[in-house]
């Protein structure tokens, strides 16, 4: 792994833009944003059959997302990772002003220790690298790799199964695409609670 990205690794606690506490929120929303996508586009479809006209409409207003370029700043990770603290230092203020949040004014000196402790650290560590082979590697590693495996297998081929080929079931294809979109927000709207709960 490139020192860049270690670097970037080992400084997740000190700079967190999404914490513990709000990753549920952000994951669930972005599936009901998703789900709300496919309703959307089952009722663009209903109005626009042609499929030429029907790609222009759905891809044209995707330009719109690099006007985003010139008003979403750096990542400070990144900025980080790449030795520009100042920049980063300067995006995180404005960051913390817009959450509520103070940062120390010798903000940038911490983080330069941060990198510099990073690096000692780095500098100890063994330059091994990994591969592939390393998830068979021992029994545990080999155990949690087939079965994260089949998961992700099964669940993707379920989801695809049911989301992409629900029109086919026979009837009205658009309103059977609606109802796979329709049908993902209730279990959502279910797994909310239950994941801030009670957790994976």
């Amino acid at each position: 792994m490139p020192p860049a990205l270690k670097k970037v690794q080992r400084l997740d606690i000190a700079i967190e833009l999404v914490g513990p506490d709000r990753r549920v929120f952000c994951t669930i929303v972005s599936n009901i944003a998703y789900s709300c996508g496919l309703v959307l586009l089952a009722g663009i479809v209903y109005l626009i059959r042609d499929w030429r006209f029907l790609t222009l409409t759905v891809s044209l207003p995707l330009l719109l997302l690099f006007s985003c370029y010139f008003v979403l700043p750096e990542s400070p990770r990144w900025l980080i990772a790449v030795g520009k603290t100042r920049e980063a230092a300067r995006i995180l203020k404005t960051i913390a002003r817009v959450n509520g949040h103070n940062i120390p004014p010798d903000f940038v000196k911490i983080v330069q220790q941060k990198l510099q402790q990073t690096d000692a650290v780095i500098g100890r560590e063994s330059e091994s690298s990994y591969g592939i082979m390393d998830l068979f590697r021992t029994t545990n590693m080999r155990h949690k790799t087939l079965i994260i495996t089949l998961i992700w297998f099964a669940n993707t081929s379920v989801y695809v199964g049911l989301s992409y080929y629900a029109p086919a079931l026979g009837g009205d294809e658009i309103w059977n695409f609606f109802l796979a979109g329709v049908v993902e927000l209730p279990t959502y709207i279910m797994l909310w609670p239950g994941l801030s709960y009670f957790g994976r």
